[in-house]
């Protein structure tokens, strides 16, 4: 690859960015866009970088609700947004970098048992609907982040 084909590349990379940062200011023109630009390439860094801490504070916002208990953090949707990076991380690290393995672990024979008696349990509820709801809303978060705490701390 000759450094006209790189030079040519980046001025594309470079042009594409221009254009879609001016368009999100022609759809929003508000200040706080130009400081959520600056900061994305940092939150990009930290999220590919501390993929795990990013799964905890998820299962520490999720379950604990602490956004909450604090009514002027509520509107920020921060278990959303934790969720979003931490399932982009693990998706980077597991398709892209291959720097995280999925694997299979003896311990998780006994939790997808579990998860197993959970899934015949939705089938034979007496209120479908509302197992169905609870399992929607709550449940496969635990299930994707028990795998993605699991995937993160151990080596296979």
């Amino acid at each position: 690859m000759s450094s006209t084909d790189v030079r040519t590349k980046q001025s594309i990379a470079a042009l594409t960015i221009t254009v879609v940062i001016a368009l999100l200011w022609i759809v929003m023109p508000h200040p706080i866009l130009i400081v959520a630009v600056c900061f994305a390439p940092l939150a990009l860094l930290f999220v590919l970088n501390q993929t795990f801490w990013l799964v905890t504070l998820f299962v520490i916002f999720s379950f604990f609700r602490i956004h909450e208990a604090f009514p002027a953090i509520y509107s920020f949707k921060i278990p959303l947004l934790l969720s979003l990076g931490a399932l982009a991380a693990l998706a980077f690290h597991l398709l892209l970098s291959r720097q995280l393995t999925a694997f299979w672990h003896p311990s998780l024979k006994w939790l997808c048992i579990f998860w197993g008696l959970v899934i015949i349990g939705i089938v034979f509820a007496s209120s479908r609907d509302i197992a169905i709801t609870v399992f929607k809303n709550t449940y496969w978060k635990i299930i994707v982040m028990t795998l993605a705490i699991t995937w993160l701390i151990t080596k296979p």
